[in-house]
């Protein structure tokens, strides 16, 4: 596929702002490994090859398990997410696949079990991040960085 536009060269006010926000939430209250186990998964929902590439090799620096890697797309029926990792991955599912009725209240309760409120703000905050990012990206057909032979 060849690429459309880069939208980060044309618009580098608009990639400037996206990449504090990351910046921003970067620093918050959830854990790096978990933090990238959500970019990773709306990511894979959202058929981005460049933030698939990108998160996959980000989850291998923060040392996530290969198991947790080779299963994130089937997470649901793998048994190697903890509960606060399902939680959150549930509720990324919900976001990115944002339907008519946003995201139901059993996922809510679920999350609120695992997580306090700061880090429920933090975690839908990254999700809305990562989707934008995707969006812009299988929009314009951003390729992922080639690998080195």
């Amino acid at each position: 596929m060849v690429e459309r536009v880069n939208p980060y060269r044309l618009d580098p006010g608009s990639h400037r702002a996206t990449w504090a926000l990351i910046e921003h939430l970067d620093q918050g209250p959830i854990e790096p490994s978990l933090r990238v186990l959500v970019y990773l998964r709306a990511s894979q929902v959202n058929a981005c090859a460049f933030c698939v590439e990108l998160h996959t090799r980000q989850a291998r620096e923060v040392e996530i398990a290969q198991e947790k890697m080779d299963l994130l797309a089937a997470w649901p029926d793998a048994g190697c997410f903890s509960a606060r990792e399902r939680s959150a991955l549930r509720l990324t599912d919900a976001v990115t696949r944002l339907g008519e009725y946003g995201v139901s209240d059993p996922i809510w309760d679920e999350v609120r079990g695992h997580f306090t409120d700061d880090e429920i703000a933090s975690l839908v905050w990254l999700i809305a991040a990562i989707n934008m990012i995707n969006r812009v990206n299988v929009a314009t057909r951003f390729p992922p960085r080639p690998r080195s032979a």
